[in-house]
């Protein structure tokens, strides 16, 4: 019903005829009751958009940990990959054509590795070497280098707000994020002439402000760096928007769709959000939302007392591993590098092998599922009677994530997978301070 002031309220009217004619039995009479439900109504809509926000959060979350597990096996059999084709190339060096096709085998096999980066990357686990960073600068070089793609017609207007508070990102990841939202928008403006806006702002945000936030709208109150992308492009339908997040959803002819899920994979592991806005035929707006750093040092990687204690003379290395495949490799490499591989597959064995003999070891390689808890507490009792141990855990986890779970005061290096046997080495070397 149009009220009075001009705005539509929603009333539910009950009610029933009381007095008809006689002879047509046309409604003469009626009693009931008009009752404005307009609050619940409202209230209802609102309901209705925090359970869609929810579920789309919810299925999003279980998309994250498939893609996740997925990129975890997958980097498991890279690393055997990469692993033992560079042991073939250094056995056939004098064979320029097999040399030649196993360039193309790790090549491909690299190839594959940053699909599963991207993988990582979407279930929020990708690799990172956490800084604080000055938004206004990475911006700023940023929009420089993406300035000289752009076509002719389009213009980059850049308005980066003065004195911005500092933000805790993996630099590379941090401009990945930017530069996608960038090209996206590029290429939704087309050969067309159109504008692309670039600019940031200091917010102050209560829990629940952003409703329709992704991952989640249940953002915590507190000061955010305010970061938009916006364009005069094409838009997006409300199907695409529903599907954008979606790993491996794309609109292109070519591609993997692995740019915006991506994205929203970083934001969600920087503990911050993103909105997305677009009307077909009128241009798009991203907004992210990132935590700001209170005034603090950088965190540093802290060796911990296994990395302050004399360096062990041994020449051997404890590989802990539960896959046969991977075992097997890391002693093959181990060897390739001067070192006497002591291959075993489970913690207790490590722990026997370990206690039997400290002073043969150089360093204990581990890799044990199912978190690297199980790791930890493995190189703990090592530590317990023998201090100087120095352990090194093997793990596709970022940066981030094992700081969180374990912490730096136990391990002396962390190996990241798909490793070459080269950065194997390269560990090794950083966790006995022989480098």
């Amino acid at each position: 019903v149009l009220a009075k002031s001009g705005e539509w309220r929603w009333i539910l009217d009950r009610g029933k005829v009381v007095a008809r004619d006689p002879v047509t039995h046309a409604p003469l009479r009626l009693t009931g009751t008009h009752t404005d439900i307009t609050a619940r109504k409202h209230a209802e809509k609102e309901a209705g958009e925090l359970q869609r926000t929810l579920q789309e959060s919810q299925r999003l979350e279980s998309l994250g940990l498939l893609a996740g597990g997925v990129a975890h096996d997958f980097n498991n059999l890279l690393t055997v990959i990469i692993g033992h084709t560079t042991l073939v190339k250094l056995d056939h060096a004098h064979v320029p054509e097999t040399v030649d096709h196993l360039d193309k085998v790790v090549l491909a096999a690299n190839r594959a590795a940053d699909l599963c980066r991207q993988l990582l990357a979407y279930a929020g686990k990708g690799a990172m070497s956490m800084e604080q960073l000055s938004v206004k600068e990475l911006l700023r070089d940023t929009a420089h280098h993406f300035n000289h793609s752009l076509n002719p017609r389009t213009t980059l207007d850049l308005t980066l707000a003065p004195n911005l508070p500092l933000v805790e990102a993996d630099p590379s990841q941090f401009q990945q994020i930017i530069m996608n939202l960038l090209l996206n928008a590029a290429e939704a403006i087309g050969e067309n002439t159109g504008q692309i806006r670039l600019q940031t702002e200091r917010v102050e945000l209560i829990r629940g402000e952003l409703i329709d936030a992704r991952p989640s709208a249940d953002i915590p109150a507190g000061t955010y760096v305010l970061i938009e992308v916006g364009d005069t492009g094409c838009g997006m339908s409300p199907d695409t928007l529903r599907q954008v997040f979606d790993p491996f959803f794309t609109t292109k002819f070519t591609g993997r769709g692995l740019g915006l899920p991506a994205v929203l994979g970083i934001v969600r592991s920087l503990r911050g959000a993103l909105t997305v806005r677009s009307t077909l035929g009128r241009g798009s707006l991203i907004r992210i939302y990132l935590p700001a750093l209170p005034e603090r040092p950088a965190l540093a990687f802290n060796r911990g007392a296994s990395a302050t204690s004399t360096p062990p003379t041994g020449t051997a290395v404890l590989v802990a591993a539960d896959e046969a495949d991977l075992r097997t490799l890391l002693g093959e490499l181990l060897q390739h590098a001067g070192y006497e591989p002591v291959l075993v597959p489970d913690a207790k064995t490590a722990c026997t092998q370990y206690a039997a003999t400290p002073q043969r070891f150089a360093a204990v390689l581990l890799d044990l599922p199912p978190t690297p808890l199980d790791c930890r507490a493995t190189l703990q009792r090592m530590q317990s009677t023998h201090p100087e141990v120095r352990g090194v855990l093997i793990t596709d986890l970022s940066e981030r994530d094992v700081r969180a779970r374990t912490g730096y005061d136990t391990f002396a290096a962390v190996l990241q997978k798909p490793f070459t046997p080269e950065s194997l080495k390269a560990c090794l070397l950083r966790a006995t301070n022989r480098a």
